[in-house]
């Protein structure tokens, strides 16, 4: 199985960067993008339902912990199922969840309702967060696997979204009590779209070699290399893989995973520090990042209510060049650890700043660089976490450590919630922020690099790719 998936990587970096990996590329980003057009949208429609049902910031922070608790179910759960099941499977089942949960939450009549659907929709959208990255980075060129980060700027591109949305709702509708129903069932119609579109992706050539389905791999890199337009290529590979296979054949396989083993292996002595690292950092981070967005509008709350919701497009704006930014320091010298170390450890410096009085507009630019230095750390995490893992392991780790990053994003808002009904709420809220934010950047900085490991990943398969070539013989036949 090993140097199948070598041979698959190098045909990838051979074949480059195409029309299908920009389509999956695409597909990957929207379906980021629709995991923050949630979060974000959730903090508008709490304020319109909570007008509507008269709602306290308590029962506020039940509401948004019900989408969290949803994402740690899907998380877990389509974490699993992409290894046992596939990669596609679970990624098309993920997104007709959400469709479902959008458009029965539209009807909700009673917060309850809300909390269910909210679960249900969580599900759904934790499926996708999780196998987003796994899926991109199994399509991705190896040598061109950086752009993992780059898949962070569809975040706060759903973020405007989910902003231009309600800004316009706003404007053009006028009904506070209702304006929340109009919001999710824009979000309705545009995940349906996606939906759609999600069916014309197939398997990942990983994920076939993983569960020893060498022809399934070969056909799926027939079909990049001819959306590539590079199908004239293809046969001295496929010599190369006919030789591999024959190889295989007469050793030993490699029994698949089973159960909780994946989980097992997480724990295991070579991976045991990097999992308890990216888990600490994804349940700290998240725990601070969640309940700044779920209650922006009260921590903004000397300014009109389109004066906040504009604040909260700005932010999304700038957010924008920061994780292009972001993308290149992950690229460069600077790394993925440094990138994700960085930008936690400045978000906690400027959460110290809501201390000192220093006028509407620092305030506002505070928290706008703390949602885009937030944002540029999930990326360079995403990065780190798929380099991490052997592919066998990969899908299962990230749904783990989404997972963690949700149950954060459970606790913190029941907590802040019942924080900012207090007189002193604000200032205990955003001093548990600039905590979770320093410890979680103090855990980056213990991370193992792997930009070089990727690097010298890519040195020994192109060696390994000379070595296939070179045992394969000319009477393989072309299937």
């Amino acid at each position: 199985m090993d140097e199948a998936m070598v041979l698959v990587g190098v045909y990838l970096d051979k074949l480059g960067w195409g029309s299908c990996q920009s389509q999956v590329f695409i597909q990957c980003g929207l379906a980021l993008s629709a995991v923050q057009v949630w979060i974000l949208s959730q903090s508008f429609v709490l304020v319109s339902a909570g007008h509507d049902w008269d709602l306290s910031s308590t029962v506020k922070g039940y509401i948004g912990s019900c989408l969290q608790f949803g994402m740690l179910i899907g998380s877990m759960t389509f974490g699993t199922l992409g290894d046992k099941y596939g990669r596609i499977y679970s990624f098309r089942k993920c997104v007709w969840i959400n469709v479902i949960a959008c458009f029965c939450l539209v009807f909700s009549f009673h917060y309850s309702m809300m909390m269910f659907f909210y679960i249900m929709l969580g599900i759904g959208v934790g499926g996708d967060l999780t196998l987003a990255g796994t899926v991109f980075s199994e399509f991705c060129p190896p040598q061109k696997r950086w752009l993992l980060a780059g898949l962070s700027a569809f975040f706060p591109l759903g973020g405007t979204f989910a902003s231009l949305t309600n800004l316009f709702i706003y404007g053009v509708i006028g009904d506070e009590d209702n304006d929340w129903r109009f919001i999710v069932g824009t979000f309705f119609v545009v995940e349906l779209c996606i939906a759609t579109w999600r069916l014309k992706l197939y398997e990942t050539p990983a994920y076939y070699i993983m569960i020893g389905h060498e022809s399934g791999a070969e056909e799926t890199l027939r079909r990049i290399a001819k959306e590539n337009g590079q199908s004239n290529s293809f046969t001295s590979y496929h010599q190369a893989m006919m030789s591999i296979i024959q190889r295989e054949e007469l050793a030993p396989h490699k029994e698949r995973l089973k159960g909780f083993d994946s989980i097992k292996v997480l724990f295991s002595k070579k991976f045991r520090k990097t999992t308890i690292c990216i888990t600490l950092i994804n349940f700290l981070t998240i725990s601070g990042y969640i309940s700044l967005l779920l209650f922006m509008p009260t921590f903004l709350g000397d300014f009109s209510r389109m004066e906040r919701y504009l604040i909260i497009l700005m932010q999304a704006l700038v957010a924008i060049p920061g994780n292009i930014t972001g993308s290149l320091l992950v690229r460069s010298k600077f790394g993925r650890r440094n990138t994700i170390a960085m930008g936690l450890g400045f978000s906690g410096t400027l959460c110290v700043l809501f201390f000192i009085d220093v006028g509407s507009a620092a305030t506002i630019g505070c928290v706008t660089a703390i949602n885009a230095l937030v944002l540029i750390s999930i990326g360079a995490l995403t990065t780190i976490t798929a380099e991490s893992y052997d592919t066998d392991i990969r899908s299962c780790a990230s749904g783990w450590h989404t997972a963690f990053g949700r149950l954060g994003g459970i606790v913190s808002p029941l907590i802040i919630g019942r924080l900012l009904d207090t007189s002193h709420g604000k200032n205990l809220s955003v001093t548990i922020f600039a905590i979770c934010f320093f410890v979680a950047g103090m855990f980056a900085s213990m991370l193992k690099e792997t930009r070089k490991v990727q690097k010298k990943g890519i040195l020994r398969m192109t060696m390994q790719r000379s070595m296939a070539i070179k045992a394969s013989t000319a009477k393989s036949p072309l299937l």
